[in-house]
């Protein structure tokens, strides 16, 4: 199955050990919390919530509790307007928290979408009478199992409304807590995002980053960290070892020798000048070295 094209939906039950996947997930319990062990933290996805995990993060089910499981790749959101703004947002683990203000403490923060590792309290959203991501979430569900012939088109439907809302929730954020940010920083700001998962392998000055943003490089790096938390520098790393993954992973190998790089060797078409910061990173990055990612059953194993 191409994930490129296809949204895959099934359910799962019981524990789990540690395993890797070479899409993108949403996770959603279906009558009981669902406990996740995501590097070092331990977190619980409610009913009526769900969580989105990148490529490539190991992670393992703590409880036994049955879940719904959405697979699917993020170049299907790549005709959304809000994408490429959204992408340093889904570069790590985030939480759509329950519909219930009370439910949570950061129930308010972006919208109910929340990082797993963000203790920022931001504004709270103003509500609207639009779906809400939960609703659109349990819609492509009741599609999947309404069992009859896979309703792809209207499935995809529902994912780009889901990514637009969480997109746009973002930004009307991003425009409350930073009341400079205009149409034309979001432009910037998707320039910079754009040349960066273009020319992440190569030997990249972060000046020419900015330069292709319009923008000096202090002040890209400075707006870049207020609004998304992270930094241009790390967002980089992230995008160089994303790509490491998928090549350990297999998922990009058009070849057999593709499958036959060594560590070192993928290391450098990611764009790393050493194995040694590359492992480094690596490690920070996922929770395990390249090589024990690389000693990770796939996720079909454990379904």
């Amino acid at each position: 199955m191409d994930t490129k094209k296809t949204i895959k939906i099934r359910q799962s039950l019981g524990y789990t050990g540690y395993c890797r996947h070479d899409h993108a997930r949403i996770i959603v319990p279906d009558r009981l919390p669902v406990k996740l062990d995501i590097k070092d933290t331990r977190i619980l996805v409610n009913v009526g919530e769900f969580v989105v995990l990148p490529p490539f993060t190991p992670y393992a089910f703590a409880s036994a509790a049955a879940r719904d499981l959405i697979d699917f790749d993020f170049s299907l959101l790549s005709e959304n307007p809000e994408f490429t703004l959204l992408l340093p947002v889904l570069s790590s683990p985030y939480v759509c928290r329950s519909e219930k203000p009370e439910a949570t403490p950061e129930a308010k923060a972006f919208g109910r979408i929340v990082p797993v590792y963000c203790q920022k309290k931001d504004p709270p959203r103003k509500e609207s009478e639009a779906a809400s991501p939960m609703d659109l979430v349990k819609s492509m569900i009741s599609f999947a199992s309404a069992g009859k012939a896979f309703p792809l088109t209207a499935t995809l439907s529902l994912f780009n409304a889901l990514f637009c809302l969480i997109g746009g929730e973002i930004t009307e954020a991003i425009k409350e807590s930073e009341p400079g940010f205009s149409a034309d920083t979001a432009g910037r700001l998707s320039a910079a995002i754009s040349f960066i998962n273009h020319h992440f392998h190569e030997n990249i000055d972060l000046k020419e980053t900015a330069k292709e943003a319009g923008y000096n490089h202090t002040h890209l790096s400075h707006i870049f960290k207020k609004i998304y938390g992270i930094s241009l520098y790390d967002y980089l790393i992230h995008t160089r070892l994303v790509n490491a993954a998928s090549l350990i992973s297999g998922k990009n190998s058009t070849s057999s020798e593709a499958g036959l790089l060594s560590i070192s060797e993928i290391a450098l078409v990611s764009g790393f000048s050493s194995s040694s910061t590359f492992n480094r990173c690596f490690l920070n990055e996922f929770g395990l070295s390249p090589r024990d990612f690389a000693k990770l059953p796939g996720d079909e194993q454990h379904a």
